[in-house]
């Protein structure tokens, strides 16, 4: 398994569009992290350009699971190393008790509170709560350095301050339009945090796992689609290039120990739609959300809207998800990227 590092730079932008009610608030309607069918669709684009005779092909590869993808989280690099944050476990919610809100406001945890098994109780003791209680970090993880002439009040308040990101509305004006009402809107980004003034020398950077089959690494099939990764930074995604959005400076793979708990548990870290009934009912815990929906052409077309299992969904066993259809535009099928991508989990 590995971790493809999307390098960014500090407050770099990105619109990583999410359901909205109508089509006024679909572009101040936006979510945290890089969905898994948002990049698909990225590759998939990218693979029609550099490769449209073998698409068919390209495409299977990624439907039979000869290669996997996870949605796009956030990594910080601290100087001494690289934290890796996972989406929350659903199942962690069915131990609270109290204080649901300041859980609820938890959306990401290090790698490392992934593997220990950590529970909302053991994060006040164990751990420290970064970007005002939104994401979660084991005390060892970061360097001694940030410890040092820190009180307990002092080191959760200076916690608290060290972000992953950032939700900010920016303000623009219609100019293709001869109306004069409604030309006023707004879209929100999210930014990548700038934590210099309070951990030196860190930065924070997004980053999915890749996983593929044995074997299949020397196909020629591959080497296309590891160059397709590594034109991301180039072709961009999350939201407009032409509104400074969705850049990136690389795309390196690194190594990644995938969590060991032994459990024969999982949660999948990738948008998941369930392939049959069984799959289903391995599903125990988990939010669903609404994808697709799309309007194209000119006679107000819609693509078909999807319902999706978010990232932490838990499961009791492994689970496969399945890629659906959605609707065709220019004569191509269009797909939702609905694998999961599991990764032990501890039970609770």
């Amino acid at each position: 398994m590995q971790a493809v590092l999307l390098r960014c730079r500090p407050l770099a932008r990105f619109h990583f569009g999410k359901l909205a009610p109508d089509s006024n608030t679909s572009l101040n309607t936006a979510g945290a992290w890089l969905p898994s069918d948002t990049l698909f669709s990225a590759l998939a684009n990218i693979l029609a350009d550099i490769a449209p005779k073998e698409m068919d092909g390209l495409l299977d590869c990624f439907f039979t699971r000869k290669v996997s993808i996870s949605s796009g989280f956030y990594a910080l690099e601290t100087g001494e190393k690289t934290i890796f944050f996972l989406p929350k476990p659903a199942q962690y919610g069915l131990r609270v008790e109290d204080e649901f809100k300041a859980y609820n406001r938890v959306k990401l945890i290090s790698k490392t509170v992934w593997e220990k098994g950590l529970l909302y109780e053991d994060w006040e003791k164990q751990c420290l709560f970064l970007q005002n209680g939104a994401a979660v970090v084991d005390r060892d993880e970061l360097p001694a350095a940030f410890f040092e002439g820190k009180s307990e009040t002092d080191l959760t308040k200076a916690a608290a301050q060290l972000a992953l990101f950032q939700e900010e509305d920016f303000p623009h004006v219609k100019n293709h339009t001869q109306e004069r009402l409604n030309r006023y809107y707004s879209v929100t980004s999210t930014s990548i945090a700038d934590n210099s003034l309070f951990l030196p020398k860190s930065s924070v950077h997004m980053y999915f796992l890749l996983e593929v089959q044995p074997g299949f690494e020397a196909s020629p099939e591959f080497q296309l689609i590891q160059a397709a990764i590594r034109m991301l930074p180039d072709r961009g995604v999350g939201g407009e290039r032409s509104a400074g959005c969705g850049l990136y400076e690389t795309a390196e793979f690194q190594a990644f120990t995938p969590p060991n708990t032994g459990t024969g548990h999982y949660c999948s870290v990738a948008l998941t739609v369930p392939a049959n009934p069984a799959e289903l009912k391995r599903l125990e815990c988990y939010q669903v959300t609404t994808r697709g929906g799309r309007r194209y052409g000119s006679d107000e077309k819609r693509f078909s809207f999807i319902r999706m299992m978010a990232e932490g969904a838990y499961a009791t066993g492994k689970v496969d998800g399945h890629v659906v259809k959605i609707g065709k535009n220019k004569g191509h099928d269009v797909w939702r990227y609905g694998k999961a991508f599991c990764l032990e989990t501890h039970p609770v």
